[in-house]
């Protein structure tokens, strides 16, 4: 709007608007780049939108994994024995249920040895296999002998994995425990006799059968010692089966305590015993069996009782049956009983 007062002198209401081809441009142009702009803007509104929900939700899915996973790892460390181990062989870790079957606390473990928990003494040559194995970047696996705080012992087997870093340098290694103990206790109560806790019958005649298989295979022979108490029937009259019993307690440990570490000893029966000797000719298991003579005749039993036992020898044959072998032995014993007891008789085969 002009005013009324203003001068029009020079003045063009022309040079002040646009032409109409130029609103024309304007229309055609401007326009549509602003509808783009508001669609450009939504879309961007949307999208933004959109990938925030997702990032949510991912983050949220992330920290549920996250949460599951630490209750699985709780889970496992409350009932799974394992322990990990650093490049210096030191406990870098050890699990609660570990630490609850041994009795320690956990700071009484970390920073220890790695053999803190072993029985060095019956795992030497393990502890030496595993570490042979992880530093190679081997997985190992055995049966460890792992020491309770109150001074017990444990049977383990043990898988053992190493713990290395891109390029495959060892930075350790982990292990996981499985407590074997009952079982190998079941196991070792299936073959030991209650009273004397040598080796019991059933596990004797599976003895036989494995060193008869190794003689027949070619490896070298092997013999059998058969022993019965002597007069043991007057010593349950005359002092009662709970003496007797102790009697059978002392053989037992005499013969355990003399034999040798490739020799077997087991309760065949009643007063009868056996020694399985590995690679071991007839006159090595007779003289063998005349040291063990000597020692039961010099044994002190209580309410000094004299007791002694007679023994019977023989030989395995190749391609003999074993009920052959100890019907030879038997012979061997019933000999020496009727050549007056306490002695030595062998059974060659013919």
């Amino acid at each position: 709007r002009i005013p009324a007062e203003a001068e029009l002198n020079g003045f063009f209401a022309d040079d002040y608007l646009l032409s109409a081809d130029a609103h024309s441009v304007f229309l055609h142009w401007i326009v549509p780049l602003a509808i783009i702009s508001m669609v450009v803007l939504a879309l961007m509104f949307v999208i933004n939108q959109r990938l925030q929900k997702i990032v949510y939700q991912k983050t949220r899915d992330a920290n549920e994994a996250r949460e599951k996973a630490e209750r699985y790892l709780a889970i496992l460390d409350r009932h799974t024995c394992v322990m990990r181990v650093d490049r210096e062989l030191k406990v870098q870790y050890i699990s609660i249920a570990f630490c609850e079957l041994t009795g320690y606390e956990s700071h009484q473990l970390l920073g220890e040895p790695h053999t803190i928990l072993m029985d060095e003494s019956n795992n030497g040559l393990k502890i030496r296999q595993l570490l042979e194995a992880t530093s190679a970047g081997k997985n190992w696996q055995g049966e460890i002998h792992v020491k309770q705080k109150n001074g017990g012992q444990l049977v383990m087997d043990v898988f053992v994995e190493p713990v290395q870093d891109g390029k495959g340098k060892v930075l350790g290694y982990s292990a996981v425990y499985l407590d074997m103990t009952q079982k190998k206790n079941a196991e070792l109560l299936s073959i030991t006799d209650t009273l004397t806790n040598l080796y019991n019958r059933n596990k004797i005649d599976a003895l036989l059968v494995k060193e008869s298989k190794l003689v027949n295979r070619g490896s070298p022979v092997f013999s059998i010692i058969l022993l019965d108490i002597d007069h043991f029937k007057l010593i349950n009259d005359q002092y009662g089966h709970l003496m007797g019993d102790q009697v059978l307690r002392e053989i037992a440990r005499c013969l355990k305590h003399n034999i040798r570490e490739t020799d077997y000893v087991g309760r065949w029966g009643g007063e009868e015993f056996m020694v399985i000797c590995a690679n071991t000719s007839l006159m090595g298991a007779e003289a063998l069996a005349e040291m063990l003579r000597a020692k039961m005749e010099e044994a002190e039993f209580p309410e000094h009782i004299h007791a002694t036992s007679s023994f019977g020898v023989a030989e395995y044959f190749p391609g003999e049956s074993i009920d052959s072998l100890i019907k030879r032995a038997d012979e061997g014993l019933y000999w020496a009983k009727n050549s007056g007891r306490n002695c030595v008789r062998t059974r060659p085969c013919h």
